[in-house]
């Protein structure tokens, strides 16, 4: 597979149009670390990465609240 190709996969695979799962992630940030990426793109694809987990990890914690919450109520 060419590298823009690969690049163009992973970008829309860590667009923020859907959360994606700890494993998705994970998955792909081991794609990136064995295909070799310029230090740039490697950067840039590793910072998507991490802001996605953290995203990802904001929405369980409010998503866990809400339960709590709903739960108390009843």
């Amino acid at each position: 597979m060419k590298k823009e190709k690969l690049i163009s996969l992973l970008n829309e695979g860590l667009s923020v149009e859907e959360i994606p799962t700890i494993t998705n992630l994970k998955e792909i940030e081991e794609v990136v670390k064995k295909f070799n990426f310029d230090a740039e793109t490697s950067k840039k694809l590793n910072e998507k990465i991490q802001r996605l987990e953290k995203e990802t990890i904001g929405h369980a914690n409010a998503f866990s609240s809400m339960i709590k919450i709903t739960a108390q109520e009843k």
